[in-house]
């Protein structure tokens, strides 16, 4: 087989296996059994983005010089052992350890997946048969994720309510898979980091910020995916205080939970067809903005309804709505980036990306689970107007240089 195609195939299994969160479904009410409190939890997860953060560019660089999968090697390694701490459980620093090793482990996964799969797709033949080779590679992707991410939820909901597991399972489990992601890592192909780039050094580095500060359009874009990206992870912290709220326990939440991830597949065909209709194969159509201030509305709205709705069983319905956003605004992001940057600088640029996402959920989500200790639905509505700024400016910061690129 080329070794290109193969690698596609590798690396889609290698996203599946990154996205496979038995832990996710179960991580609050784990936390909890240990003593931590909501404000606590949600400080973890501030660190473990402030670290993911503080990584994040120097991983992307690291993988676009030394090597992708030498990158994704380090990465699995890393959240294996974090994984480790957080299954052995403990007290609040054993739980700050584990996430900021988890977190450094998905800062090396992080961008080196993606420029080693637009690498394959280039070799293979793949992107100049089509323009949007790559956007529906991610799309796939996207659809791959959901669905290994439900199994994950339902094998960790059948272990702890038909085996009656206790809540350490599902932590075990996520160390097996990072043990088997970091297997199939090895099986990877990848041409010499020389061949691809004949220069590095930390002056290239600078080189690239620059450009992602000069290149307007690509700030922009940079920005709304920081923005968009963290308000669905903010949701994800605060589902589980929510089924709380709507009073289901901390078992059938997992089956709940498993329903949300399912619901990505669907949500990816739609929009996916959303994006075929529209045909957004030009930088400058200005369909791309209004794709984005659609997510947007979406998003603050959604917020903004579980804000002001009692918590109930039928009000959860409203959270399919992130699980749309969440669907559409990754390859969205993913490709409008890769049309802006060198593909020699696409991992370093997509970590820029996750940094930014990182840096403005460690900024909220601490201040937001104090609030939440004291009102879930005085945290929601916090949520909502807070992304809608951020994510709102990028959007119209976008209009203007989609719409007039030659504007400084």
């Amino acid at each position: 087989m080329n070794p290109h195609v193969r690698n596609l195939r590798l690396l889609q299994k290698i996203r599946g296996l990154n996205s496979v969160s038995p832990f996710v479904g179960y991580a609050v009410p784990w936390l909890r059994q240990n003593q931590l409190s909501l404000s606590q939890i949600t400080a973890l997860q501030a660190i473990a983005g402030l670290a993911a953060a503080l990584t994040l560019v120097p991983t992307g660089y690291f993988a676009d010089t030394f090597g992708r999968q030498r990158s994704i090697i380090i990465g699995g390694l890393s959240c294996l052992m974090g994984f480790v701490l957080y299954a052995a459980g403990g007290g609040f620093a054993v739980f700050v350890a584990a996430q900021i090793l988890i977190a450094i482990g998905a800062a090396f996964i992080s961008g080196a997946d993606d420029s080693l799969a637009n690498d394959s797709l280039e070799a293979s033949g793949h992107a100049a048969q089509a323009e949007d080779a790559y956007h529906r590679y991610q799309s796939t992707l996207m659809g791959i994720e959901g669905g290994v991410e439900a199994i994950g939820a339902l094998t960790a909901f059948g272990l702890v309510y038909f085996v009656h597991a206790d809540l350490r399972t599902p932590m075990v489990l996520q160390v097996l898979v990072y043990a088997w992601l970091t297997a199939e890592a090895f099986r990877l192909h990848e041409e010499p980091p020389r061949a691809r780039r004949s220069t590095a050094g930390w002056s290239d580095l600078r080189a690239t910020l620059a450009e992602c500060w000069n290149n307007r359009a690509l700030w922009w874009q940079l920005w709304f995916a920081m923005a968009i990206g963290s308000a669905t992870h903010t949701m994800v912290w605060l589902t589980q205080p929510y089924f709380g709220a709507a009073h289901i326990g901390a078992v059938w939440s997992g089956l709940l939970w498993a329903g949300l991830l399912a619901s990505l597949e669907p949500s990816r065909r739609l929009a996916e067809r959303r994006r075929r209709r529209d045909q957004l194969t030009s930088p400058a159509k200005p369909g791309l903005w209004r794709d984005c201030r659609d997510l947007v509305v979406i998003t603050t709205a959604t917020y903004a309804l579980l804000s002001v709705l009692a918590p109930s069983p039928l009000t959860i319905a409203l959270i399919l709505a992130f699980y749309y956003v969440r669907a559409a605004q990754y390859p969205l992001n993913a490709d409008r980036i890769r049309r802006l940057v060198r593909p020699d600088r696409l991992a370093t640029f997509s970590s820029v990306r996750t940094m930014g996402e990182n840096l403005v959920y460690a900024a909220l989500v601490w201040p937001l689970g104090i609030i939440a200790d004291r009102s879930l639905l005085g945290a929601l509505c916090v949520s909502g107007v807070a992304y809608l700024v951020l994510a709102g400016l990028g959007v119209l910061m976008l209009r203007r240089y989609l719409l007039h690129p030659a504007q400084p």
